[in-house]
């Protein structure tokens, strides 16, 4: 099914999913949710955005499960993987269905539904039986029955996970002075303090969370990795500070290193998009013989 979402009073993320659909009471499926720049929804089979993959990201699948009500009801609420909505933007959303099939209400002809409230405006109408191909059947007016969740989109990056106590006592902090850029118009340095001085380190980065939980670096020790594979490793570099101390640090230039590496994993990145990073440095006395810090949330900016 496909729908619009344009943020009215601010940036936001939906966050949840809740819609009717033809599982028995109980039963599991899951959804794919995609994502578009403009609007997803644009007419019969062989035209319009959904008949074709241009334009269109999967941001990822989340595993629902059918209310009580079975058939006749609505799924409980799906935690769908975070769908940002910048201010004045119309964001396409397309939702595909495996194991279930969606039900709407109205089987008639546009004009297509609109519902909004104070910051969001959501519109609403069409469905395919073959999304992304100019085959199979186009359904319209076909109503979405159920609801979206959205909060603020946090204004910066966000520190997140919790940092591994290196044989020193270190526990280093991650952080970025602003969001990153498509175009590289703003400047984003990513900086990690209190690291291990005079370790070789570096910074990596992610592009896909969803479904992640954090896992343990190594049996014994305190670190976590907090970025779900496939991961970039970016460039190599020295904490500096002084032997046994926490003083040392790293830095990246998000800007200069995309710039002189545009095949690096993400590229072409899109406005919305997330991207979770973390530091690795040496630590020779510790599990693995590494450690790690804690992590950082970025959100894509024009």
């Amino acid at each position: 099914m496909f729908f619009d979402v344009q943020a009215t009073g601010g940036d936001f993320l939906v966050t949840e999913l809740v819609t009717a659909n033809t599982a028995a009471a109980n039963a599991g499926f899951s959804v794919e949710v995609f994502v578009r720049s403009g609007t997803a929804l644009g007419g019969p089979v062989g035209s319009g955005a959904g008949s074709s993959t241009a334009g269109w990201t999967s941001i990822g699948t989340a595993n629902a499960t059918q209310g009580a009500g079975g058939s006749s009801g609505v799924s409980l609420p799906i935690d769908i993987p975070d769908i940002t909505v910048l201010n004045g933007q119309v964001t396409g959303v397309a939702v595909k269905f495996t194991g279930v099939g969606p039900r709407y209400f109205g089987t008639g002809t546009p004009p297509l539904g609109v519902y909004s409230d104070a910051n969001l405006t959501l519109t609403t109408g069409e469905s395919r039986s073959a999304p992304f191909t100019p085959t199979g059947s186009f359904f319209t007016s076909r109503e979405l029955v159920g609801s979206i969740t959205y909060v603020p989109l946090a204004t910066g990056p966000v520190a997140y996970c919790t940092a591994g106590t290196s044989t020193n006592g270190c526990t280093p902090a991650i952080s970025a002075n602003a969001q990153p850029s498509v175009t590289l118009a703003t400047s984003c340095v990513i900086s990690v303090a209190g690291v291990e001085g005079q370790k070789s380190a570096l910074i990596f980065y992610g592009v896909n969370n969803s479904g992640f939980t954090p896992t343990s670096w190594g049996l014994g020790g305190t670190s976590f990795l907090c970025v779900k594979s496939p991961t970039q490793r970016m460039s190599t570099q020295s904490t500096g500070g002084t032997t046994g101390l926490c003083d040392g640090a790293l830095s990246e230039d998000w800007n200069a290193y995309q710039g002189a590496n545009p095949n690096s994993l993400g590229n072409p990145f899109s406005a919305g998009q997330k991207v979770y990073a973390q530091a690795w440095y040496r630590d020779p006395s510790a599990v693995k013989t590494t450690n790690l810090s804690d992590a950082l949330e970025l959100t894509m900016a024009p």
